[in-house]
């Protein structure tokens, strides 16, 4: 798997898909918005892909069938919370334990180790963490 996960104008390339194709996404915050509106978790990003499409209410968090992502994911539950100023916070709720997380320290506790991702999410920010995060096959996306 060379291929990190990213997205290319309208389609996101992941690992699993050969070279110079990739899932088209028409509107990802109009998927969001959907999985919103019927409470779904998660669901898969369709076509070929291995990739999950994961809702954290104000939040889409792209990750492929990797068997760290998977391990992350039956770990934790991810969830937004807006601090004082407004800001938005990415957190994971562990289903054992009563903590929250930083998805660093998510994924720290299933085995990989991250640094330097940034704990507001912004669209500069999230630009700057996926970068960090497209080789784990993670990607996050802000919805409107």
């Amino acid at each position: 798997m060379s291929t990190p996960l990213t997205y290319v104008g309208n389609q996101y390339v992941s690992p699993d898909i050969a070279g110079g194709s990739g899932v088209l996404v028409s509107d990802l915050n109009t998927r969001l918005n959907t999985m919103k509106a019927n409470d779904q978790l998660f669901e898969e990003l369709g076509g070929d892909s291995e990739v999950l499409v994961y809702n954290a209410e104000d939040i889409a968090i792209l990750a492929y069938r990797s068997f760290v992502l998977q391990k992350l994911f039956s770990m934790f539950v991810p969830r937004v919370h807006t601090a004082a100023d407004g800001t938005k916070k990415l957190r994971f709720a562990s289903r054992n334990l009563a903590v929250l997380m930083t998805l660093e320290g998510a994924l720290a506790a299933v085995g990989q180790s991250t640094t330097g991702l940034t704990d507001v999410y912004d669209q500069t920010n999230i630009a700057a963490n996926n970068a960090i995060l497209a080789p784990l096959y993670l990607q996050i996306f802000l919805g409107t």
